[in-house]
């Protein structure tokens, strides 16, 4: 009887076993090599105000190898660069009399302003809007150099813009 009952004992302690939940070592800690980005982020870390020209090769090889070259976050800001409109650039006035130059801010116009004509049919400064009308002047391109600081390089390119009378007057408002 002994017997029957260290055999009971026995199946009913690994039985136990079986059914007790058992406590498994925590998983390692993975090490992140590399700062995980949203999009956006990468998209800001990679962007350039005017990228360097790219050079044309005839032969595709060549374009494969450099498009092979780049990291994803290069492309990406690239193709945001491309649907951008370079012809004109859309102003921030509102800070052009604050001294000792003026504070004037520049950025390509996106597709729904070119498509509504701001920039080019309207005044280019961010907050105005006129529209030109036989009654008042008509819009005046200016073409300045657009001096500004990316990634710690002091950099400058020539920008067009169309203004109005009043806002063409605030832009020159320390070169007059």
């Amino acid at each position: 009887m002994k017997e029957v009952e260290t055999e009971k004992k026995v199946v009913v302690s690994k039985k136990r076993q079986l059914t007790t939940p058992t406590t498994l070592p925590p998983p390692a800690k993975k090490q992140l090599t590399t700062v995980e980005q949203s999009d956006f982020d990468a998209l800001k870390s990679a962007y350039e105000f005017a990228p360097p020209p790219t050079s044309s090769p005839s032969n595709q090889n060549t374009q494969e190898q450099q498009q092979q070259e780049q990291t994803w976050k290069d492309r990406m800001a690239q193709t945001y660069h491309n649907n951008l409109y370079h012809n004109f650039v859309i102003g921030d006035l509102s800070r052009a009399r604050v001294p000792p130059k003026g504070q004037v801010g520049f950025r390509w116009r996106t597709k729904k302003e070119v498509e509504s004509g701001k920039g080019v049919n309207t005044c280019g400064s961010k907050h105005c809007g006129t529209s030109p009308s036989p009654s008042k002047c008509e819009l005046t391109e200016f073409e300045v150099p657009f001096k500004y600081k990316e990634k710690g390089e002091q950099k400058m390119e020539l920008v067009k813009i169309r203004l109005c009378s009043d806002c063409g007057d605030e832009l020159n408002y320390f070169h007059s």
